[in-house]
């Protein structure tokens, strides 16, 4: 039962809209499948970076994690530069259907992914939630099995998306590819903007 709740859970992240979504979306559909796992393989990693957090650490330093404006003013940062990039100077020169990112710039999308979800504080929040759950209705071995399969979920939802993407990639014309990485950018904006308020507030 762990398991397939956990694996439930993680499948249910693919319907949360945030901007570890847009990201992953946008470098899939710029770069191909490669970038989208690259990134989705950073997003699993700085997930469990902040799981171990969590479970280590103290409930005064989770609390300031969560409630720190200098972590949601870095992340606005990150997320602000993203959305500047993608808003304002989006590339779609040289893009095709055979294009391949090169294995080099695969560390680059890996730390796209890294960054943009492990500076997000309320990444923390949903971590908590999860652990919460597993601990009360858990052993602790069932604990790290329960958690386990929730990252499987999530990461086995991110690959599919980046072969969606991938699929689509071929029908779409540069000038809607341009606006379909302006209004990523936009809201990779919208979600800075939404980090700076939290952090002033």
């Amino acid at each position: 039962m762990a398991t397939l709740k956990g694996l439930l859970l993680g499948f249910g992240t693919a319907f949360l809209l945030g901007p570890v979504f847009f990201t992953l979306i946008k470098n899939a559909l710029q770069h191909g499948k490669n970038a989208g796992i690259s990134t989705a393989l950073g997003i699993i990693l700085s997930d469990m970076v902040v799981i171990s957090i969590c479970l280590l650490a103290t409930t005064s330093l989770i609390e300031s994690i969560k409630t720190e404006p200098i972590v949601k003013y870095i992340g606005a940062a990150i997320l602000l530069f993203m959305g500047i990039r993608f808003t304002f100077w989006p590339s779609v020169d040289g893009f095709d259907n055979s294009s391949e990112v090169k294995k080099s710039n695969l560390w680059e999308y890996l730390l796209q992914g890294f960054l943009v979800n492990g500076v997000n504080p309320f990444v923390f929040i949903v971590w908590i939630g999860f652990i919460t759950v597993g601990k009360n209705s858990y052993t602790n071995a069932e604990l790290y099995l329960f958690l386990g399969s929730i990252l499987v979920g999530i990461f086995l939802t991110d690959i599919a998306k980046s072969f969606l993407a991938h699929r689509i990639k071929p029908y779409l014309k540069p000038y809607y590819l341009k606006k379909a990485y302006q209004i990523i950018g936009s809201i990779l904006i919208g979600f800075a903007v939404r980090l700076i308020y939290f952090a002033v507030s």
